[in-house]
This record gives C-alpha cells, structure tokens and sequence, in this order.
C-alpha cells in the first residue's frame, strides 16, 4: 500500500511489487535504448516470470503490433527459442470505499502505463532471454538476462487429451474432468473473487468468464465512451470544423443552442478520485455566435467561460472534498445562443499523473486498443482463479462491435478488406491476451465469440486466428467459440479445439424441455454425430422462459434438480465437463456449489483419458431405471436415474418414490472378482456393495433402495 492510499482509506492495496516499481521510476536508460528486469531471479516451473521494460519512448499505437512490436526472445535450456510478445500496461490502486455493498471497485492509476511481460517456464534449469523492440522502421534489443526455473508439483495447463480427445487433461498427461458453471459479467472484482473462490473451495474447477461485454461490463475491446451508451448511441460528437477536422479526419464534441445545450460528461463506469486533492481539467473550446462555453460540477461552475471563433485551450480546478473517492456530474453548458465545439478534454491530478477521463477520448481506435482499467480487472480475476483452483474460459471478442465496424464478418463476405480487417483487430487482441494472461495455469480455453450466428462467415476468421496462435501461444491453449444456434461447421473446424453448446429448458412445444437429462442428450448427441473426436461443452444451461429470460420456476426449484441431473448425466455419457449453468447470482443464493462436493469425489479416480472408457447404450424404457455411463475392459462407472425424478415433476410436487430390488446388466464383463461401490449422489457418502466373482458374460448388479438417482464404481480387483 502507498503511503498516500494508506492515509486515506483502509483496503486500498497496491499491487506491483515495491522493488520493481522503484526500478520502473527510473530516469536513465540502457545505452541499448531498452533494458529488461525480471522481479524474481528463479521460479518453479509452470510459475510465473514477471518483467519490467524500461525504453525510449516510442510513438505509435502500444496495442498495434504493426506499429509497435515488444517481445522477449527466450533459449531454453533444452535450447528450444521462443518468442513471447510484451503487453502495455497500467498498474492502479484498488479497494472499495465507504460501503462494500456498493460493489465497485476503485481504481486508481499508480504511476504511469509501462510495458511488461509475463513468462511460465515449461523446462527447468537456466533460460536466457532477451527483449527486443521494433518500432518506426528500426529496431532495439535489451542485454541478455538469464533466470533459473526449478522443479515444482504443479500439474500444469489445461489440454486435449492426446489419448482420448473426447477430454481434457493436465500438462502431466493426468485426467481433467470440468466441474462449474458460468460467471460472465464482471462488475466488481471483489464480488467475483468470492464467486471463484467458493467454487474452488466446493471441488469445482471452472469458469466461464466474458471479457467482451463492451461497456456494460469488462471488455478488453469496444466501445466505452463518456458520450454515450452502445446499446442507444447517438453521441454529439461531429467532424472538427475548418481544416483541422477536413485534413486530419479528427472529430470533437458539438453544442448548440437551441438543439443540444448541455452535454454531461459520464464514462461507463464512475471516475475514482482521491479525497482533498486538488484535480485539473484541460481541453480546448471554440464558439460562435452569441454563446458562452461553461464547464460546471453539480450546479457550480468551475474555470472561466470559453467563448470566441477560435480555437483556445481552457483549464478548471477544483479540490475534492475530505471524503470524496467519486468524481461529481460534470456538464458541458452552452449558455446563449450559438455553437460550441469541444475536444482534447483532460482529467488529472494538478500534481500530475495518469490520465483518468480516458473514456472522453473521441478519435479512440475502439478494436484496436485494450481497455486497461478492464485489464486489471481480470488480473485479479486470473489471480483468483490461481488461488482456487480454478480454469477460467475467457470470451474475448465483442461480438456486436466487430460486426458493426466488420459487416463482412456478419453475414455473406468471406474476403476482402473488411474481412481481413477483422482478422487483423481479433489478431492485435488476442495478442495482447495471450502477453498478458496466457502464462496462467488457470487459464484454460480461449473462446473466440459468444453466441455468433452460426450462419456467419467464420472459417477464414477461425482459420486465422487459430494459425495465429499456433505461432504466439507458447502454451497451447485450446480454442473455441459459440453460435446461438447449432454450428456443425464450428464443430468441424480443424482450428476450434473443443465443441461449445447452449441449450436451456424452455417452455416450447416439441422440445423435452420437461427433462434436463433428455434435453441435455439431444444437444449432445447432435454435436457427436458430427465431430466424435472433441471435447464436448455444455458451456450455457438453465431454466428460462419462452423469450429467454430467467425462468419464474428456477426459485420453485428448491434442490436444483435440473442441475443435480444433468451434471451427473453430463459426468458419464462422454462430455467432457458439466453443465455450465447461467443465473448465477440466483443459484448462488440457492447454493448452486453444494452440487460439486459430490461429484468431484466421484470423478477424481475416473481415467477420462487412460481407461478407453466407452459410453455404455442408454436404457429407460418400460418404467427401469436410466442408466447413464462409461465402461472400460475392467471397470464401469454409472449414474441410475429414476426417469421421472425430473425438475418439473419437482416443482409440480411429484416426489420420486423409493425403488427396491432395481438390477443393472454390463454385458460381457471379462471373468474375475469385482469391487462395487454404491454413492449417494447428494451427500457423496459411499457404501461398499459386496464383493463378486464374476464367471464372465453379463454382470448383473443389484442396487440399493435410492429415490431418485444414485451412482456406482465398478472395478475388476
């Protein structure tokens, strides 16, 4: 914590390290033109590297590679030469003052935006490395370093099997079954650290995260403007008057009175700003006509009247108030009658510091730069994940935004310079997301889009993306991306590594949506038809209503049956994680991760990806059990379900009743003696069936008296 966050609030918490940030304040440079730190000489492998960079300034766009290119070189110690690109940065202050149910985090710019990188070896002993620059045709290389990476137990990064592509594994070849459920919006990072943090703690191991909410929520990319909103954007904002705008193709903010006299200032998310310090705000103003510009803070105004035919730079001051952590209304006022034109407006400390209205600049490039405040919201979201446990699926383009600027990528282009247009602004982002977060353990799959038309021209663009990141992504993340409807082009696209499905239980005639487990089955049975050989995502599932909202019964569904259900379904026919449900401010409110215990126990010892389990045929027909599940030469593992033990019969109030006597036939066990083991799938509880010396054929199991579902472990001693 600095010193100046200490005397003002409690909570505040600085997050770069002390000693690295001494070094990044520095004034000289190498005689090199660039220098390179790392904050710790040695690491365990698959642990984290951090360095800072220290160069010359550089003009051009830090976010576009093709104007500006940092990446270290890195030799292993196997000899392997990698290339791992750097990432621009701010580092902030951050803690949630006055009330924490207000759920926004303050964010405060520490220093000025640097560059960075962020490095996990994958081989132990010495690395060498070196960063270099290139930037306005020239080109600039740090002296070598060297750090030492030791041995560690980590398990490693998330992966496709490559025994049995159906599921995922860990780097040390072990099995990775998916147990979680959908955390998307991110508003408050605190609120989303408890969320992660208690699905670690209840045996789950995922998250799907959106970080391409635009300015509804994080997004690394998109629009985020103090002028206006994307879902109802009509901006005042006009081409630049005279020669300036005609050249230079510049815009700025127009007044007029009688029409639009007052323009407030109000960036998508509230301004932080420090108590008892003095603030100034720049800009430049022009006005015609009988008309007099006005800056004002709640009903005060501050700084002097701009007015005149020519351009004129103008400055306000103010002092925040003992306890002030917000900044106030601040409105443009055009008084009299005429036009004002604004542009270049300014928010900093008069002491001096990072910019804090950003959102008010007009000529942003909005796909070709990264929001950094959203940026260091997921830092602590990924950080999250660390501590938990838990692998986070990042939905990383915003969808709306390219199709507005890339109208090619909607519908019906498949070339051309739009369409490579886009593949070039998805290109710099995923760039800087594989920089930024890709050394992470935690993070596990890169999902391009959410919910795309599935009609939509996106196999160049997969194609692309996918080369693309077989060239940076040192780590082999797995990609993905979702349609809003079925996509069996998606499915089969040699570059999209996993399949991720949507379907929710709604009221729609001709649908099982009475069932989740039969609902579930026709989704992914579908996708298997097409593509057999990929791990299978049941990434969005819920109750919802016939337009898709939240459905009224959700809360009618006391003990979440429809999750509970299809879970366990999920588990043992082939998919390769649960289903991931949405509402999940609601079901955490009902205890949504009392779920997993169970379940994780159960999976633990299954070898997804060792055994050559197969699905076993599905029977519930004449009133038997449904039997669920995967069989090996040697073993069984299987989820009986009473078939009308569904959510709706819960919620109309038709209890499962008990079932006595039930047996279960594996056809053609080989001969030997078995070991079964009866689960209770609701408190994880296992009772030990008795031993059996099977003579080969069909073994026949007997269950134990269950209500509504119970699961078993079947292996060859």
């Amino acid at each position: 914590m600095t010193a100046k966050g200490a005397a003002h609030m409690r909570g505040v918490t600085r997050i770069v390290g002390a000693g690295m940030a001494a070094w990044m304040g520095v004034n000289g440079w190498a005689q090199t033109g660039i220098d390179l730190r790392a904050e710790t000489p040695s690491v365990p492998r698959y642990g984290l590297v951090e360095f800072a960079l220290a160069m010359d300034p550089c003009p051009g766009n830090p976010f576009d590679p093709e104007q500006v290119d940092v990446s270290l070189e890195i030799t292993t110690p196997a000899g392997k030469r990698l290339r791992l690109p750097c990432f621009y940065a701010q580092e902030y202050e951050r803690g949630r003052p006055n009330a924490p149910e207000e759920r926004r985090d303050w964010l405060y710019p520490d220093g000025e935006a640097r560059w960075q990188a962020r490095f996990a070896p994958l081989e132990v002993g010495t690395h060498r490395c070196r960063a270099v620059r290139r930037c306005g045709g020239e080109t600039a290389e740090s002296p070598e370093m060297t750090f030492e990476c030791t041995p560690a137990e980590s398990r490693g990064f998330l992966r496709v099997s490559a025994h049995n592509p159906r599921y995922f594994e860990y780097s040390d070849g072990g099995p990775c079954f998916l147990i979680g459920q959908n955390l998307a919006f991110v508003k408050d990072t605190y609120r989303q650290e408890a969320l992660i943090e208690r699905l670690g703690r209840s045996g789950g191991n995922f998250a799907r995260v959106w970080v391409c909410c635009e300015d509804w929520g994080l997004s690394l990319q998109g629009r985020k403007s103090a002028w206006g909103r994307s879902w109802d954007w009509n901006p005042p904002i006009v081409a630049t008057p005279g020669r300036e705008g005609f050249h230079a193709g510049r815009h700025c903010l127009q007044l007029a009175s009688p029409g639009r006299p007052r323009v407030g200032i109000s960036p998508s998310r509230p301004v932080p700003v420090r108590p008892a310090t003095e603030y100034v705000v720049r800009g430049r103003g022009r006005t015609v006509g009988d008309a007099a510009l006005r800056l004002t803070m709640g009903n005060t105004q501050i700084g002097d009247a701009v007015s005149g035919g020519e351009w004129a730079s103008f400055e306000a001051r103010f002092t925040t108030g003992a306890e002030q952590w917000w900044l106030g209304e601040m409105v443009l006022l055009l008084e009299g009658e005429g036009t004002a034109w604004v542009a270049d407006l300014s928010l900093r400390e008069a002491a001096g510091g990072a910019e804090l209205l950003d959102e008010a600049r007009i000529d942003r490039e909005v796909l070709r730069e990264v929001n950094l405040v959203d940026a260091f919201m997921l830092d602590m979201v990924v950080q999250a994940a660390e501590r938990a446990g838990v692998f986070l699926q990042l939905v990383v383009l915003p969808r709306d935004a390219y199709w507005e600027t890339h109208p090619a990528l909607k519908r019906g282009g498949r070339a051309g310079p739009n369409y490579e247009a886009a593949i070039g602004d998805a290109k710099a982002l995923i760039r800087y997301a594989v920089a930024r977060w890709g050394y992470s353990t935690s993070v596990g799959v890169w999902e391009y889009f959410n919910e795309i038309d599935p009609e939509s021209p996106t196999d160049g663009f997969y194609d692309a993306l996918g080369r693309y990141l077989e060239e940076i992504d040192i780590y082999r993340h797995p990609r993905a991306s979702s349609a809003w409807g079925p996509s069996p082009k998606d499915w089969r696209h040699p570059r999209l590594d996993a399949i991720n499905l949507h379907h929710y239980l709604r009221p729609v005639e001709g649908e099982p949506w009475q069932s989740e487990v039969e609902a579930l089955f026709a989704q992914v049975d579908g996708a298997l038809a097409v593509e057999p050989r990929k791990p299978v995502l049941m990434a969005e599932f819920g109750l919802a209503d016939a337009s898709w909202g939240l459905s009224p019964r959700l809360k009618e569904d006391t003990r979440l049956v429809h999750l509970h259900n299809a879970n366990w379904a999920a588990a043992l026919s082939g998919l390769a994680g649960t289903a991931m449900p949405w509402w999940w401010d609601e079901l955490d409110a009902m205890g949504v991760c009392d779920l997993f215990p169970p379940l994780s126990a159960f999976v633990a010892d299954v070898p997804y990806t060792s055994g050559d389990l197969r699905p076993i045929a599905r029977d519930a027909g004449g009133g038997s059990p449904r039997v669920v599940g995967l069989r090996g030469d040697r073993e069984a593992y299987l989820w009986v379900s009473d078939p009308e033990a569904t959510w709706h019969n819960a919620v109309e109030g038709r209890t499962p009743q008990q079932r006595v006597g039930e047996t279960v036939h594996l056809p053609e066990m080989p001969a030997g003696r078995y070991t079964v083991e009866w689960w209770d799938t609701r408190t994880g509880e296992v009772s030990r069936g008795a031993d059996i010396d099977h003579r080969g054929g069909a073994l026949t199991l007997t269950l134990p008296p269950f209500a509504g579902d119970v699961a078993c472990k079947v292996r060859r001693a």
